[in-house]
C-alpha cells in the first residue's frame, strides 16, 4: 500500500474508535449518539477511498466508489443534525433535518445509477480509480458544500454568543469542522481525473485529532469514565501478561530441574499470588487514574454527611440557610446557590440566602414557576426544560414554561429544587452553573432529592425556634414595659399620697388660728417645707381696684436671699389686672394652672 492508503487506515481507525468511545461515554446523550453517526459515515467515506486505491479491477473500484458516496451523502445530514443539537435549535430545524436525511437517501440510491456514476475510468498515478460523473453529481456537490457551510456557520454564530468553557468547546468544534470539510472537499477533484494528490483524508485526520483534544481537554462530550476504565483494564491486562511471561521464564530457567507435580505446584503458587494481588492492584490503578480524569470528583456521601450535620446542629434560621448555600456552592463547585423562603404575608417567596445580587429578590405568588413546582413536585433541570420547550408547539402551556425558564435564567440557574414538608412547598433551592461547565449528573440529582426533605424539616424547626425566640423577646419586653408602668404608677401614687398628707398638714395649720396674715404666712411657708418647693408667693386679687398684689411669701433662707436682691420691698409689687399679661394674671382670668420655664 502507498502513503495515501496508510493514511486512510489511520484515519478510519482513529475516527471509528473516537466515535464509539464518545458513544459509550454517555450512550443516552443525543449529542454523543449523533457524533457516533457522523463518525460512521466519515469512516465509510474513507473506507470507500481506501477500497478504490487497493482495488485490482474496475468492478471492485466501482463497488468501493459507491460505498464512498453513500458515506459522503450522509455526512452533511448527520453533521447538520449534530450541529442543531449542539447549538440547541432542534425545534427550529426539525423539519429541515428530516428533509436532509431524505435527500441523503436519494443521493445514496442515485449513486448506483449512471445519473451519479457513469463508469470507472483509468487509474491515476497513486492507484486511485476515478469515476466519470453523471448529471446529478454537480447537484450533489452543491448540496454537500451548502449544508456543510450552513452547519459550520451555526456553530460559529453560537460561539460568538457564548463564553467560558462552552465557548472553548464551540471554538474547537468550529476549527475542526472547518479543517475537515474544506480539506476533505478537495478529494472531490479526484473524480475529475486530475493528477492531484488526495490530501483530503490528511485534513480529516487533523479534524479527528482536534476533536479528540476538545473532547478530552474541554469535555465537549464527556468520555472520561470510558477512557479511565479502559486504561485500567489495559494496564491490568498488560501487567498480568507480563507477570505470567516473566514467571514462565523464571520457572523455565531457575526451576528447570524441577519436574512433574513440583512444576504444577510452583505454577499453582505463582498463579495464586497473581490472582490475590489482582483486585488490590486494580483498586490502586483505579485510584490513581481517577486522580487524573476525575480531579474534581465529588464525594457525595461525605457531602451528604456534612450537610446532615449542619442541619441537625444549626438551629438559627439565618445561620442555617447561609451554611447550606455556602457548603453546596463550595462542595459542588457552583457559581452560586440561592435559597427562597415563603413571605410572611402576600404569598410568594423571597431569596434569603445568596450572598450576591439576588438577595431579597422575590417570586410572586401567581408566577407559573410556583404553580409548576406545586403540580409536578420535581426538580427542574433548566437545560432539559429548554429542550422540552423547543420540542413543543406554540400553546399556552409552552408560554407558561417559557416564563418559568426566563425567571430561572434571571437567577442564572441551572437547577431548581423544590423543598416540600408534609405536601406543602416550604422552600426553593436554586443552583447556578458548575464552574467546570459540566452538566448536573445523576449523582448530583440523587444527592439533592435525598437532602431536600431533610432541609425542609430543618428550616421548619429553625423557623419554629425563631418564632419562640421572638415571642420570648416580645414577652420580655411586655413584662419590662408593664413593670415600668407599674413602677411609674407607684411613684405617682406615692407623690399623690405625699401631696395629700402635706395638704392635710397645711389645712391643720390654717385651722389653728383666725389671724388672716398668719394663715397666709403659714400657707406659703408650707409650700417649701411640706411640698418640697424652693419657695412661694401668695398673691391676692382686689377686683374693685383692678389689681393683683403680694400678700405673703416664703420665709425660707433661700427665699429671703432672693427677696433681698429685689430693688424694692416685695409687697410694693402689684399689677393692674386688666392690663397685665403675667402668668399670675392669666391664672385669675382663665381659672387654669399656668406653667413656665422662666420666671414672670
Amino acid at each position: 500500500m502507498n502513503a495515501v492508503a496508510y493514511s486512510c487506515v489511520v484515519t478510519i481507525i482513529f475516527t471509528f474508535v473516537l466515535g464509539f468511545v464518545v458513544y459509550f461515554g454517555q450512550r443516552k446523550n443525543r449529542l454523543n449518539q449523533l457524533w457516533l453517526l457522523v463518525s460512521i459515515f466519515i469512516s465509510l467515506w474513507i473506507i470507500g477511498l481506501l477500497g478504490s486505491i487497493i482495488s485490482n479491477s474496475e468492478t471492485q473500484a466501482l463497488f468501493w466508489q459507491r460505498i464512498l458516496y453513500i458515506g459522503t451523502a450522509f455526512i452533511p445530514a448527520t453533521f447538520f443534525n449534530y450541529s442543531v443539537v449542539l447549538v440547541k435549535k432542534i425545534e427550529k430545524y426539525k423539519r429541515v433535518v428530516i428533509e436532509l436525511y431524505l435527500l441523503s437517501t436519494v443521493f445514496s440510491v442515485l449513486s448506483f445509477t449512471p445519473l451519479f456514476i457513469k463508469k470507472i475510468i483509468e487509474r491515476t498515478y497513486f492507484n486511485y480509480w476515478p469515476v466519470e460523473t453523471g448529471i446529478v453529481y454537480p447537484i450533489f456537490l452543491f448540496y454537500f458544500a451548502t449544508i456543510s457551510f450552513f452547519s459550520i456557520r451555526l456553530i460559529y454564530k453560537e460561539y460568538q454568543k457564548t463564553d467560558g468553557l462552552r465557548s472553548k468547546q464551540l471554538l474547537y468544534m468550529f476549527v475542526a469542522s472547518l479543517i475537515g470539510f474544506i480539506g476533505g472537499s478537495t478529494n472531490f477533484v479526484l473524480d475529475f481525473n486530475l493528477n492531484i494528490y488526495p490530501i483530503g483524508n490528511f485534513f480529516v485526520s487533523f479534524y479527528a485529532i482536534i476533536m479528540a483534544y476538545a473532547i478530552i481537554k474541554y469535555r465537549l462530550m464527556d468520555i472520561r469514565f470510558v477512557v479511565s476504565r479502559s486504561l485500567i483494564y489495559i494496564i491490568l491486562v498488560s501487567l498480568v501478561t507480563a507477570s505470567f511471561t516473566f514467571l514462565s521464564y523464571i520457572t523455565a530457567t531457575v526451576f528447570k530441574e524441577v519436574k512433574g507435580s513440583s512444576t504444577i505446584g510452583i505454577a499453582f503458587v505463582l498463579s495464586l499470588v497473581i490472582v490475590t494481588t489482582l483486585e488490590p492492584l486494580k483498586r490502586y490503578i483505579a485510584k490513581n487514574t481517577d486522580k487524573v480524569f476525575f480531579r474534581g470528583r465529588i464525594d457525595y456521601q461525605r457531602l451528604l454527611l456534612m450537610l446532615s450535620e449542619i442541619i441537625s446542629l444549626e438551629i438559627d434560621l439565618e445561620n442555617l440557610t447561609k451554611a447550606v448555600t455556602e457548603n453546596l456552592t463550595r462542595e459542588l463547585k457552583l457559581e452560586h446557590a440561592i435559597l427562597f423562603l415563603p413571605n410572611k404575608s402576600g404569598g410568594g417567596f423571597t431569596a434569603i440566602a445568596d450572598g450576591g445580587k439576588n438577595l431579597g429578590t422575590r417570586i410572586t405568588k401567581n408566577h407559573p414557576l410556583l404553580t409548576y413546582l406545586r403540580k409536578y413536585r420535581d426538580l427542574i433541570v433548566v437545560e432539559e426544560l429548554e429542550r422540552e420547550i423547543s420540542d413543543m408547539k406554540e400553546s399556552k402551556d409552552r408560554k407558561k414554561r417559557e416564563l418559568i425558564m426566563y425567571r430561572l435564567e434571571d437567577f442564572d440557574a441551572s437547577l431548581c429544587v423544590p423543598v416540600f414538608v408534609e405536601g406543602e412547598l416550604k422552600s426553593i433551592l436554586i443552583l447556578g452553573k458548575k464552574l467546570s461547565g459540566d452538566i448536573y449528573n445523576k449523582d448530583d440529582l440523587n444527592l439533592l432529592e435525598v437532602f431536600s426533605p431533610q432541609l425542609g424539616t430543618a428550616i421548619e424547626k429553625a423557623k419554629l425556634y425563631k418564632e419562640v425566640s421572638d415571642f420570648n423577646i416580645k414577652l420580655r419586653d411586655e413584662v419590662k414595659k408593664a413593670t415600668t408602668n407599674l413602677r411609674e404608677a407607684n411613684l405617682e401614687l406615692q407623690s399623690r399620697n405625699r401631696f395629700l398628707e402635706n395638704l392635710q398638714r397645711i389645712t391643720n395649720l390654717v385651722t389653728r388660728t383666725l389671724d388672716f396674715k398668719a394663715v397666709m404666712r403659714d400657707i406659703v411657708n408650707s409650700i417649701s417645707d411640706e411640698l418640697g418647693y424652693v419657695g412661694g408667693i401668695l398673691l391676692l386679687v382686689d377686683k374693685k381696684k383692678d389689681r393683683i398684689f403680694v400678700e405673703a411669701y416664703s420665709e425660707s433662707q433661700l427665699a429671703k436671699k432672693a427677696v433681698k436682691l429685689l430693688p424694692k420691698p416685695i409687697k410694693e409689687y402689684e399689677d393692674i389686672l386688666s392690663k397685665s399679661a403675667t402668668l399670675s394674671s392669666k391664672v385669675v382670668k382663665t381659672g387654669e394652672i399656668q406653667t413656665s420655664k422662666v420666671f414672670s
